[in-house]
């Protein structure tokens, strides 16, 4: 058996040393002494997710790395919570994207990305044209919805109001940025009303009634979907259960210490016109609306 040298590991794409998080060492003849670098389970899963989190609802760092222990992301090796600056570093790594960084230059790797060139492109910029946000003061849900009339992102504000006693509440809106063309749209939302927009929303979702049998069909092809695994983690989903899944997705919804992370995955192309919430749910879940 030939013995590689790490110069001849990095031309046939081995990175040689440990994998990061997300992927694990497996020996293999072509490369020995060094191993090739493959996803590791619901490790993969979990983090690709939070990459694309990133990108769609472009959250804070702190707001991911919360829910990202609790979705079951663990440290290779403490199996504890991964520190937060390894975790900040995560987003800023090319092996994500098939390639990885050997001597201060980037080489094209072997093992399977777990995103593409594109989205990791699309992250650094966000890294470029803001500071690193590792602390969060932002509002549960801007950067989820647009305007319905214009397509104007929804911004949010806080209105202090001072009661007769003395007393004063903090309340969180939502309204339209009116950045784009001229809108009509006026007023604003508070933000408890907008949540019970999206429980209503929830209450409508059901799953298509050969959603079991494509599911199975695609485990039995190895053809997993990320995004479907990890809303059915999220979910403890048992297709044995009678209940209705509109209410399991309300009860986690409820509970949840992210709502943001939560109600990205399950609707798309939310938008907010005449102080009412319209939306999509994501595909490939086959949900109705």
């Amino acid at each position: 058996m030939n013995f590689l040298t790490p110069e001849e590991a990095v031309k046939l794409g081995y990175f040689p040393h440990q994998p990061p998080v997300g992927y694990i060492p497996k020996p293999h003849k072509d490369s020995y002494p060094y191993s090739q670098s493959i996803p590791n389970g619901e490790q993969f899963i979990i983090i690709q997710n939070l990459f694309i989190t990133l990108i769609e609802t472009k959250c804070t760092i702190i707001e991911l790395y919360d829910k990202a222990y609790d979705l079951g992301l663990r440290s290779s090796v403490t199996n504890g919570k991964i520190s937060k600056s390894k975790f900040y570093d995560m987003f800023k790594n090319p092996f994500y994207a098939g390639k990885f960084r050997w001597e201060g230059k980037i080489h094209q790797g072997c093992h399977q990305p777990m995103i593409t060139q594109q989205q990791f492109d699309i992250i650094q910029q966000l890294f470029n044209t803001t500071k690193p946000r590792l602390d969060s003061k932002s509002f549960i849900y801007r950067g989820l919805i647009t305007c319905g009339e214009c397509g104007a992102p929804i911004t949010a504000y806080n209105r202090t109001k001072k009661q007769k006693n003395g007393n004063s509440h903090d309340y969180k809106y939502y309204r339209c940025t009116h950045k784009r063309a001229s809108c009509a749209q006026k007023g604003d939302v508070e933000e408890k009303q907008l949540e019970a927009m999206l429980i209503k929303l929830f209450e409508k979702i059901e799953l298509q009634p050969n959603f079991k049998d494509l599911y199975i069909k695609m485990k039995e092809n190895h053809n997993s979907d990320s995004h479907i695994e990890l809303i059915f983690k999220i979910l403890n989903y048992d297709f044995n259960n009678t209940g209705l899944f509109s209410e399991l997705v309300i009860s986690n919804f409820e509970r949840t210490e992210n709502k943001n992370f939560f109600v990205n995955f399950i609707f798309k192309d939310l938008k907010l016109k005449d102080k009412k919430l319209f939306a999509s749910t994501r595909h490939p879940i086959n949900f109705k609306v």
